[in-house]
Parts: structure tokens; sequence; C-alpha cells
């Protein structure tokens, strides 16, 4: 018998977090969908860098930018879909040069060339198909640049082309908005989180996705994650169902558990739901249930994306776990620990968590709704039995840490409009049971 090629292909586990997840995380066992990323319908469900097409970097200088790119290259399998054998940089600072990638020891691909060059030396003509090309703090837009972006990166087929830069508004660098088709945000800094605001306000129609995109920006701040934008269609007849993407570089954490999460369409929700019924139930270790984000962090149409590991089993063939081990792997996913967060008890520590909260509501609810958010902020801070943690964010019921949710996203709930995609009874399934208690709780 021949022996088999090694495959470059990554079979990926999508977990449903809309319900499933809080409805078996006692259980520890979650409805999945398995894919390769190498199929057309596996590439829908998580595509980060598709081929002939460009994103925008933006993040304050010495925020990670150009490293964030070294660790896509050096996982490439995980993020590429056809090998990196190339890369350009074309350094818009000539006295700043690429870093030298590292072979991983969980990579199945070698390391691509990289080959640097600066706008004088650089020739468009050399690009061949499949190279990733990366533009370097980008500083002045030229016409070789439209070009670039505009044409080059899909006549050439490119693997991908980056385009780093500081700042977007305020700046020239806002054309770029135009042409690239998405934005990787840096949600550390307060710049970026505004950039996002403006772009989910004014390059989005529907209000559904709108509500949605910025209560997900709003959880990739807190976590200061790097979210991942959508917003032109990809060059191709094949769209993913995702209109952004998070925790990227967490996938490629092998050590804790990997994992990241994509954010769906509303419309395309549905089409995960589908397929995590047909798929089988798969069980994941306690190490990597406690890395996973906390339940109230994963929003309604928002979905765990695991790797196929030792850290996800197939439920029929792992050991049984230990009911002490299970026990704790569900305290990890609830953030709990055995320990409770004190309640913000000193005057001056309230006056400064009202003061965040009311900014906060400013930043994500529209105008229009700034009167019933407010309202509604200020019988949670009135009610005796709701307590407000020290993060100044969430709160909890009468110092039951189960019941931790976001304040935020509780009041976004609350206010926001029924999508037309909606069920009517959708407030009395198990996903919103515990704001069905808060809301027990106002009343």
């Amino acid at each position: 018998m021949k022996n088999k090629e090694v495959s470059n292909d990554i079979n990926w586990c999508f977990l449903l977090t809309s319900y499933s997840w809080k409805m078996n995380l006692e259980a520890d066992a979650l409805p999945s969908l398995l894919g390769s990323p190498s199929s057309s319908s596996g590439q829908q469900y998580f595509d980060p860098f598709p081929e002939a097409s460009s994103t925008l970097i933006v993040a304050p200088p010495f925020a990670g930018k150009t490293y964030f790119v070294k660790q896509l290259l050096e996982s490439q399998e995980l993020y590429f879909k056809t090998p990196v054998t190339k890369v350009v940089v074309v350094n818009c600072d000539e006295r700043v040069k690429f870093y030298e990638l590292e072979l991983q020891s969980h990579t199945t691909r070698p390391l691509p060339e990289v080959v640097q060059f600066t706008w004088d030396t650089f020739d468009s003509g050399s690009l061949n198909k499949g190279d990733v090309v990366l533009v370097d703090d980008l500083q002045v837009i030229t016409p070789r640049l439209r070009e670039l972006i505009t044409a080059l990166t899909h006549h050439c087929f490119l693997g991908h082309l980056f385009v780093i830069c500081h700042g977007v508004l305020g700046t020239r660098m806002y054309e770029l908005l135009s042409y690239v088709h998405r934005v990787c945000l840096f949600t550390s800094s307060t710049a970026v989180v505004r950039l996002g605001l403006y772009i989910v306000q004014h390059f989005y129609v529907d209000v559904e996705l709108k509500e949605f995109l910025k209560r997900v920006l709003g959880v990739c701040e807190r976590q200061q994650e790097i979210l991942l934008l959508e917003i032109n269609n990809l060059p191709c007849n094949v769209q993913p169902y995702h209109v952004a993407l998070s925790h990227l570089t967490r996938l490629k954490n092998h050590e804790e558990g990997s994992y990241a999460m994509a954010y769906s369409y509303p419309s395309k929700s549905q089409l995960y739901a589908r397929l995590a019924r047909e798929r089988h139930v798969v069980r994941v270790t306690p190490r990597l249930l406690d890395a996973l984000p906390k339940p109230e962090y994963l929003l309604e149409g928002s979905f765990v994306i695991l790797l196929s590991s030792t850290d996800v089993k197939e439920l029929r063939d792992a050991a049984a776990v230990a009911p002490d081990s299970q026990g704790d792997a569900t305290k990890s996913a609830n953030g709990s620990n055995g320990q409770h967060e004190e309640c913000i008890e000193e005057k001056n520590e309230w006056n400064e968590a009202v003061a965040e909260l009311e900014r906060r509501l400013e930043d994500y609810v529209v105008p229009g709704k700034w009167h019933a958010a407010k309202n509604l902020l200020k019988e949670i801070l009135q009610n005796t039995d709701i307590c407000i943690l020290q993060n100044k964010k969430e709160m909890m019921l009468e110092s039951r840490e189960s019941t931790r949710v976001s304040i935020l996203d509780f009041v976004m709930n609350a206010i926001r409009r029924e999508g037309p995609n909606e069920l009517k009874l959708r407030g009395d399934s198990r996903e919103y049971r515990l704001y069905r208690l808060y809301s027990s709780s106002l009343l």
C-alpha cells in the first residue's frame, strides 16, 4: 500500500452558540459542523483571507499590525485556502524591514519566500498568481497603489493583499474604504473603535445588521480582540456566510486551546443551524472550555470555530469526564473559578461606573434611543437586587455568579426592534433565560 501524502487541509468544527452552547454547556456536549475549508461549502463558513481580495489593517503605531501579518503567514494553513509560497513586501518607509518568518511546530506547510522592496524598486509586473502582497506603513495614496488594489489583486489573482496604515478617519486614507474588501480593526485603540462605529453606521443599510455589528464591536472591545469586518463583496461567485471574524490569532494557540469566532449575516444564521443539526455531537476538553469566551460574550448569530484536535473529541469515542473535572470545566466556562467578583460599594467607584456606562450607551446606541436606554439603565442602577460588578461592564442578580451578563448587551437587546427574520416567541427561548430573570426583577 502506498503511503498517503500529507494533506494541507484543516478540518474545522463550527459550534453553534446562539442557543445550543448554553443549552448543552453543563453536559459539556455541543452540536458541531465539520467541514474542510478547501471545499467551496466549507470555505463559506470560515474564510479569513480569500484569494484575489484585499484587507486594510488599521491601528496606531506599535500596535502589532505587521506582527499580526507575520503570525498569519507562519500558520498559513489556518488562514489561507491555498499554500502561500511567496510574500512580496513593499516597505513605504525604507528604514523598516519585515520580520523574519519562523517555522512553527504545528504547521503543515513550508515557510514562504519573503522578498522586500520600496516603491522605487517594486515592479508590479513581477507579481504571480498566488503571491501575498503586503504594503507596510502606508503614508500616501498613489496611482500605483490604486492600481495594485483595484486591478492587480484581482487580475493577477494574488493570494491576498494587505495594506497597513495608522488611521483612516480625518485623513486621505479614507479613500481606501472604497477599494478594499475587508477592514481589520485593532479594538484596543479607541480611535479604531470609533472608525468601526463609523463603518457600521455608514456602510450598511440593514437596521438589524447594524445593531448586531455594534454589539460585536462592543464584545471585541471588551476583550481587546482584533475584528475583521467585511465592507465590500469579494470578487468571486462564492460569498462567505459571515460578515465578521475575530479571535483569529487564538486559532494558532495550541497550548491553551485553539478557537476563533465567526459572526454570520442575519439571513445566513439558519445555514449554520441546519448544518449543526446534520452533523454529530462532539465533546470538548475542560482546558478548551476554560479558554473559550464566557457565554455572555457569545451573541446570537456568533459561532465558535475550533480545530479538529485532541481538545475536540467525538462523544461516542471520548472517555467519560470525571464529575469533579466536568464541574471545574463548567465553572471555568462561566468564568467563576470559585471566586465572586465584588460589587461596587464605594461612592466614587459608583459614580465612575455610572459615568462610564452612560458614555458607552451614547457610543453604541443610536441617538433616537438614548432616552429609552438611559431610563432602563437608571432602573437597573436603582434596583437593590442587581449588583454592578467592579469591571463596570457587567451585573449579576443577588450575588449569583451564574447570572452575570453584560449591561450593555442587556440594554441593547431590551430596546432594539425585532428583526424581520426573528421569531415572535424567541424571547421565550432558552438563550434569553438570564434576560427574563432581569426583566422580572425590574418589573
